[in-house]
């Protein structure tokens, strides 16, 4: 079964939302200096309102894609509803505060330096920390709104795993397996 195309340009849309989300944030960690904590409080605020409009983007999409994809395969779009994706914006999947979960960075660099690291290399560890969050909060809250629009779509009764390669190994697994 081939991709459709609605599939495919969604997927390429959130990667371009996620991209923008991990070089703005990437840009603002670059602020941090030897001083985490004060220099953290120099950024926080800003990354956090960054990350909340990312993740607003990437759930604003669900709606679309969802009639979009299927239109695209024949299926009735009928929502009872509409899925509010400034909900779950400003929390991380788990259910933690955002900025909390973003603080990891700064965690992590820390543990750096008192595993020996110089804090240049402690900040490069920290940002690199801070890029895979951002890449993930940002899928996560794209992957809840869509989970929310298809419980509003009362006539679909599953779905199909599909893949975007590169996939990881627990990804390809699943690929073609109907939920």
């Amino acid at each position: 079964m081939a991709t459709p195309a609605a599939a495919a340009d969604h997927y390429r849309l959130q990667q371009r939302i996620a991209a923008v989300a991990a070089t703005t944030t990437t840009s603002l960690w670059q602020r941090m200096d030897e001083d985490f904590d004060r220099s953290w409080q120099g950024i926080r605020t800003d990354l956090t309102n960054v990350m909340v409009a990312a993740q607003t983007a990437a759930a604003r999409t669900a709606d679309t894609y969802l009639s979009n994809i299927l239109y695209e395969t024949g299926q009735v779009d009928l929502p009872a509803g509409q899925f509010v994706p400034s909900s779950i914006a400003g929390t991380a999947s788990d259910g933690r505060d955002l900025e909390a979960l973003l603080f990891g960075a700064v965690t992590t660099a820390k543990t750096a330096v008192d595993a020996g690291y110089d804090p240049p290399s402690a900040l490069a560890r920290g940002g690199r920390w801070l890029t895979m969050t951002v890449l993930t909060a940002v899928a996560d809250a794209n992957r809840e709104a869509v989970s929310g629009g298809m419980a509003l779509r009362p006539a679909i009764a599953g779905w199909v795993r599909m893949l975007n390669p590169p996939s990881c190994q627990n990804c390809i697994i699943l690929a073609g397996k109907w939920f």
